[in-house]
């Protein structure tokens, strides 16, 4: 199933694998963030993405373009949704309209894809989609939500605090229980 901006859909397992790909695959950082009423978890390691993830239990990446999800073992106290994001800010002058479309395929008991169309967009940091919970079923959303000047604006838009430091891909795993402070 295609799914177009906006569009939802309800997942039919709590154990699947997501894929990204694009026409001209550049670096692009594929990365999940957690969150807790529409921020950031309280802590400095929120992110989840291939050399640095802080979430073995429930992400596990099994190449630079792929990642499983495990949803059984996320605390839902602490955590609401899983941002699905590309950083094309590896290369600091590198944008989405440059990279081509970027597609982000869903492989659960149905394979479920959406494709964020790059034309004419000037973003460096893009929201895929969101897994969220809704009343006891757990669905994805697709939204190509862009943020030009890349991971540091899309962070501190879901920050309670300013984030005043540059974002950096962090090259080392951390390993710290979902939802501790």
């Amino acid at each position: 199933m295609d799914l177009i901006q906006g569009q939802n859909t309800k997942l039919q397992s709590r154990f699947f694998e997501l894929e990204i790909s694009s026409v001209n695959p550049p670096d692009i950082n594929f990365c999940a963030i957690l969150l807790h009423e529409n921020r950031l978890i309280p802590s400095a390691n929120e992110i989840a993405q291939r050399h640095w993830c802080n979430y073995p239990d429930i992400f596990e990446f099994e190449s630079e373009t792929v990642m499983t999800v495990d949803l059984d073992n996320i605390d839902f106290n602490n955590v609401e949704k899983i941002l699905v994001c590309a950083d094309l800010s590896l290369d600091k002058d590198r944008r989405a309209d440059q990279v081509g479309n970027i597609q982000l395929t869903l492989h659960d008991k149905e394979k479920v894809s959406f494709t964020f169309e790059s034309a004419g967009r000037n973003e460096r940091a893009i929201i895929l989609g969101e897994i969220y919970r809704h009343k006891e079923a757990w669905k994805f959303r697709a939204l190509g939500a862009g943020f030009m000047e890349g991971m540091t604006a899309l962070l501190r838009s879901f920050s309670s605090e300013s984030i005043h430091t540059e974002y950096v891909n962090r090259s080392k795993p951390a390993n710290q229980p979902v939802g501790t402070n």
